[in-house]
Formats: C-alpha cells, structure tokens, sequence
C-alpha cells in the first residue's frame, strides 16, 4: 500500500470549467495535472488555480501526443465532449495510445462523448437560446451543418449579451467535432487495452437511450500480462 496522493490528468476540457474542478479536486486531496492546446485556454486555467490559492500545473499539449511520463497517473478525465474534436480515425488511434501510455495499470479513463443517436435524430440546423443573470441576459444561436459519412458537426455560435445598462457585446465561435455510436466507442476502447465498466446518460447514472446527447463512460486500463 502507498500514502502517495492518486493522480489525476484533466485532459483538453472546458478549461474554465477544468479548472473549477481542478481546484475541487485538489482540495479533496487528489494531485491533478491539466493539459490543453490552447495558450489562451491555458492562461485563464492558471489564473483561476492562482485565484483559488493553488499551483495546478496546467501544461500546453497536443491531445494526439500527449509526452508526460508513461503511468504516471491513475486517472484521465475527458469530459464536455474533447475527444470528438481530433475528428478522424488516425487522430483517435494516437489520443487512445496517449491514453494508454500515461495510464497506470488499472487505471481509469473517463471520458464524454457526443452521442449519434441523438444527434441524428434530433439536431436542429438553427437553436437559439436565453440565458438570464444578474447583469443582464445572453442570447446564444447556433447553426449547425452535420456531415453523417464523417460523423462530425460544425457548429457556428453567435453570442450576444445585452447589460442592464443599455450596454452590449457580441461574439461568435466554430468548432466542428465528431459524434459515436456507443458500440464505435467500445471498440475504440476494447482495441486499444481498455475495459470498459460503465456507461451513463450524461452524468445521470441512467442507461443511454436514444434522447441522450452526452454519453459518459467509465474504463479501466487493462492490465498487462508479462510473458
């Protein structure tokens, strides 16, 4: 038995939210590692741990090739649907055997995916959306273009907020990413040394039907035999 904290690798999340989690994490007395590819993300990640009171390393990397030291962890957490943007198989093959490499035997890999049954089913080319807060509102649309042979969805947000003083901002964002079908995901997991153990309708604890939109699955890294 060891005294030594359990390792956590936070993985190309929402790193605004990342970081939140992070810091709970931290304090629940995990030793946590955040990871992403984008400096700006990044930057906003390190302030909030240094607001918080903490020194969560937060390091610039490329999910297809992730460099930390083999099993050097013993749990990843890719959630809010980051696995979906490496888009093809190539890329995929090189995030699981990242996965893999820096995984400790029987480690636990949970991650969060977009969901094809849903999204096929039910996606809309245009959604708007209110949001109410205390300075104001925001009003988010979102126009959607799927590519079914690629399994992928571009999605071009326009944000607008309107302040209670008469003031307002607007900005707009695209990300394309890619959505599975839960028994594409088991075999990318099955395939590349994992077990999966569970499997939820977003973080409900529910069984996926075809109204779930964010699949979560939990795996355990299989342990290797030597010959």
């Amino acid at each position: 038995m060891t005294d030594s904290p359990i390792k956590i690798l936070v993985v190309e999340d929402e790193m605004f939210i990342a970081a939140k989690i992070s810091l709970f994490l931290t304090e629940l007395g995990y030793e946590v590692t955040g990871i992403d590819s984008s400096p700006s993300m990044l930057d906003q990640a390190r302030k909030q741990s240094a607001a918080g009171g903490s020194d969560i390393p937060f390091l610039e990397q490329d999910l297809r090739q992730i460099t930390l030291d083999p099993e050097s962890f013993d749990v990843i957490t890719c959630l809010f649907d980051s696995v979906g943007y490496v888009q093809t198989n190539e890329n995929l093959q090189q995030v699981f055997n990242g996965f893999r490499n820096v995984l400790r035997q029987e480690g636990l890999l949970i991650l969060e995916f977009w969901h094809a049954g849903a999204m096929i089913r039910d996606y809309s080319p245009e959604r708007v959306r209110h949001y109410e807060a205390d300075w104001g509102r925001v009003e988010r649309t979102s126009q959607t273009t799927m590519n079914v042979a690629a399994q992928t969805c571009r999605v071009h947000y326009t944000i607008r907020e309107f302040f209670n003083d008469g003031k307002h901002h607007c900005f707009s964002e695209e990300q394309t990413n890619r959505f599975f079908l839960v028994q594409e995901m088991d075999l990318w997991l099955q395939t590349h040394g994992f077990e999966p153990l569970s499997w939820s309708s977003e973080y409900s604890g529910k069984p996926v039907t075809e109204e779930t939109w964010h699949v979560v699955v939990c795996a355990r890294k299989r342990k290797e035999s030597h010959a």
